[in-house]
């Protein structure tokens, strides 16, 4: 059996509650079965896009917003049910959708467009595109990407 926890925020528990965790789980098992504790794998994910923002609102906010939107669906403390209370974990969620990133873009209050092949994503270090992206790994966690670049032009 493996086991592959996180804290509150999708992090990686610290070696003594790691520790602490394996202890437990040791004193539970049944006999014969072994218990092991891994950790997650984290993708961090780059956006990058161009958006046309509603004649009535001002672009710096839009820009704003849709950065916080993303770093909320990208976080890892979301990610595969995180953000459901209680918390669980949705072992099909090994998809970054770029239609779902698109999204999660386009509504975003303030957001007319995304202007047409403006939208590329990527994992972090590689190229970028108009495509899905798959994790891969143990328990694959998503990270946003410091190198996302959201441009908003005035409508």
């Amino acid at each position: 059996v493996s086991v592959c926890p996180v804290d509150v925020n999708g992090n990686e528990l610290s070696t003594a509650i790691q520790t602490q965790l394996i202890d437990y789980l040791e004193n539970q098992r049944e006999i014969n079965f072994l218990v092991n504790v891994i950790p997650p794998t984290y993708t961090t994910i780059n956006v990058f896009c161009t958006v046309q923002a509603l004649p009535t609102s001002n672009p710096g906010d839009v820009q704003a917003a849709i950065i916080a939107n993303l770093q909320t669906f990208l976080s890892q403390a979301n990610w595969g049910g995180g953000n459901q209370f209680p918390p669980v974990w949705d072992p099909n969620e090994n998809i970054v959708r770029y239609l779902s990133v698109a999204a999660v873009i386009s509504e975003t209050p303030g957001v007319d467009f995304i202007v047409s092949g403006s939208l590329a994503i990527g994992v972090a270090g590689e190229g970028q595109g108009g495509g899905d992206i798959i994790l891969s790994g143990y328990a694959p966690l998503t990270m946003y990407g410091t190198d996302t670049t959201v441009t908003v032009v005035s409508g």
